[in-house]
Formats: structure tokens, C-alpha cells, sequence
């Protein structure tokens, strides 16, 4: 229970890892995860990765791709959820997008990694569930990361290899259990959805297929046109299924990655989100990861798209008056954070007023995925220009 093992890569996902320059030779221990060493790299050489060391220690929490899977006009047609269509279509996001780039910075986390000190971490933070990032990992041969948050902060995975040698997700009940508290119900939130969907028909273009398998969330696409009447007339169905207000998180809206006309919505519960598990993370990492203690100053959020929202939130330029706030885990006093240029309009939008309590927290890169992560990495100190 809470395992899924990871078929072994075909052929075709070896040759990608080829092309890429990644590969996937996990550094796992004969059972149990390692502390460091999930990342590795087949093009890099040793004399490249010593060039760019990590000045301090590293736990980087980064979306994926920023988008979801490209849909095909006939997967709209026939209410296909976009988010499970073939991955190798998307666009850049956030990490994944761009070859050498994205070498390069899964070259420097192998490094650092292979370092005893100083500690260094890859966390992926997406609104994908687990299958979808499976397929996305031996579709793309993306590496796997020491920890995986998915589904808009709804489930969080580790990884290691069975006395078979084969590689499995391990969720993490404790955090499962923690984002569960508060009343949810999801065959109430379910039920007011439907009815939701039942009154505005036309808005609505699909519903993810992941509903039945994650228990807390529900996600849908739906027009722009209908978006803000949509949540309207949710919230009023969410009461009227007796859901506590403080249970559900005001719906997550990500705008849709191609097409300006949808967006995407998750339903989740009010202590889920990006923001809140890596804020979990980084409070739990020493008991449930084996970490030596990741201090809020060795972490670097990244992002593009409007459910990374909640990652920046943590940020704050002013610390001495957060403690509140720091308690009650919605801010990280001394994180950093990166908005890669290829950031959604919605995040753009959102920039322009963050900055006047971050402007020193949160970079606006100049670079696309991979890149603008780099350009943060020197932006900050961690590496050398």
C-alpha cells in the first residue's frame, strides 16, 4: 500500500535520455532512498561540473514544465482532459523545456549531490498527478527527484529501489494525512461540482480522469468566458453540500499553456496547495528525507503558472514581521524565488504587484525554464557567475 513500482525504461525512452544528455542511473542505496544522488547525467563532464559549484546549501522546488500536456483539437472535441494527453508535445515550462539548459542544471544538482556538503535537494512541485509525470519520465527520460509533489500539492512521493532492483514511488502518508485534516469531503466537493457543471454545461470543456484516482482534488477545464460565474455558482453549491467554508481551498485557476479561451481549475483542500507542502517540506525533511536540516535561507522556488502562486506567497522582503505568519506556515522568511520568463500572463500579472514586498525575494529571470532557474542560481549566490 502506497507503492508503485516504475516499469523498466524501453529502448525508445534510453535513446531519449541519450539525445537529451540525461540519464537515469539513480543513486539509490541497495534498499531504502539516498539522501542525495537521485539526479544524474551521462554528457557532463567532471571538469564542467566543477566549474559551477553550490556556494550553500540548496533545496530547490521546482515546477515541472509549468503546463500541463498538450491537447490535440480532437481530445477537446471528445472532453478528453488536455492534462493526459502525450507529453512530449508541451511547450517550455518552468524546468523541462530546453535540452542543454536543462543539462546543465541537472548536471550542477548531481554535483552538488555527490558533494558530502553542502546539502543540495531536487524537489519537483506540479500540478501533475504521479502517473502523469511517470509517463512524462519514461516518455522524456526526466529524472526523477528526490521528492515529488503533485497534483497542486495533493500528494508527495519519494523514491527507492526494491531488493529486485526495481524503482518505486512511496507515498507519504504523514503529509497525506496532515493536508486531509479540516473537514474535506470529496464526495461532497464531487457532488457540488457536478451539480455545478450540470448548471453551466457549455463552460465546462472537461474533467481530469485523475478525479476517481486522487482523493483530494478535483479538476476541470473550463471556458475563460465561464470561469468566474463557474466558481460563483460553486462556492454556492459547496455551501449548499454542507462543505465547512474552511475546508476547500478557494479554487486554483492556471491559465491554460496554449489557449488563451480556457483555464484550468483545482478544487483542493484549504491546507493544500504548492506553498503549503513545500512549507511542510522543508519542516518534516530531516525525519521523513534523512536531511540535515534545510534552513528557510536554502530555498529556491521556481515557477511559471498560476498554481505556483502559493510557492511565492512564502516569500517576504520584510522578516521581522512575519512571525505570525511564519507560524502558521504561510511565509519563509529568507526563501528566494524564480518567475522564469515564459510565465503565464496570469504570473506576470501577479509580479507587478509582488514585488513591492519581494523585489529582493523574487527574481524575474530574463530566461526561459531551465535557464531563468540558472540565471536565479548566480542571481542569488549560490553559484559563480
Amino acid at each position: 500500500k502506497g507503492k508503485i513500482r516504475l516499469a523498466p525504461l524501453r529502448r525508445s525512452a534510453a535513446a531519449a535520455a541519450l539525445r537529451f544528455g540525461l540519464g537515469l542511473g539513480l543513486g539509490l542505496g541497495p534498499r531504502g532512498p539516498a539522501r542525495r544522488g537521485l539526479l544524474r547525467t551521462m554528457a557532463t563532464s567532471s571538469a564542467d561540473l566543477a566549474a559551477s559549484p553550490l556556494r550553500r546549501p540548496l533545496c530547490l522546488v521546482t515546477d515541472i514544465d509549468g503546463a500541463y500536456e498538450n491537447p490535440s483539437a480532437s481530445s477537446l472535441t471528445h472532453s478528453t482532459h488536455p492534462r493526459q494527453a502525450h507529453a512530449m508535445l508541451e511547450p517550455p515550462g518552468t524546468l523541462h523545456g530546453h535540452d542543454e539548459p536543462m543539462r546543465e542544471l541537472l548536471g550542477l544538482m548531481e554535483s552538488a549531490q555527490r558533494a558530502s556538503l553542502p546539502e543540495c535537494a531536487m524537489v519537483y512541485n506540479t500540478g501533475r498527478s504521479l502517473p502523469s509525470f511517470l509517463r512524462l519520465h519514461k516518455a522524456e527520460a526526466v529524472p526523477l527527484p528526490d521528492v515529488f509533489i503533485g497534483g497542486t500539492g495533493t500528494e508527495m512521493y519519494t523514491f527507492e529501489r526494491s531488493s529486485n532492483g526495481e524503482i518505486e514511488a512511496i507515498e507519504v502518508a504523514a503529509y497525506a494525512s496532515y493536508i486531509a485534516k479540516g473537514g474535506w469531503d470529496k464526495a461532497a466537493v464531487t457532488r457540488a461540482v457536478e451539480a455545478t457543471v450540470s448548471a453551466a454545461p457549455h463552460g465546462v470543456v472537461a474533467t481530469d480522469p485523475d478525479n476517481g484516482r486522487n482523493k483530494l482534488k478535483h479538476a476541470l477545464t473550463v471556458t475563460a468566458a465561464a470561469l468566474e460565474d463557474f466558481i460563483t455558482v460553486l462556492r454556492a453549491r459547496l455551501v449548499a453540500e454542507n462543505v465547512p467554508e474552511g475546508a476547500v481551498s478557494q479554487a486554483v485557476v492556471c491559465s491554460h499553456f496554449q489557449d488563451p479561451t480556457l483555464a484550468y481549475v483545482d478544487i483542493v483542500p484549504s491546507l493544500a496547495n504548492k506553498g503549503a507542502a513545500t512549507t511542510w517540506l522543508l519542516r518534516n525533511g530531516d525525519v521523513h528525507f534523512g536531511w540535515n536540516g534545510f534552513s528557510a535561507t536554502d530555498v529556491l522556488v521556481c515557477g511559471d503558472s498560476g498554481n505556483d502562486q502559493a510557492m511565492f506567497d512564502l516569500l517576504h522582503d520584510d522578516h521581522a514581521a512575519e512571525d505570525a505568519a511564519v507560524a502558521a506556515g504561510t511565509r519563509l522568511p529568507g526563501a528566494k524565488g524564480v518567475l522564469v520568463s515564459n510565465a503565464k500572463p496570469e504570473m506576470l500579472r501577479y509580479a507587478e504587484s509582488a514585488l513591492a514586498q519581494r523585489a529582493a525575494s523574487l527574481h524575474l529571470a530574463e530566461s526561459e525554464a531551465a535557464s531563468g532557474i540558472m540565471e536565479a542560481l548566480t542571481h542569488f549566490g549560490w553559484i559563480g557567475s
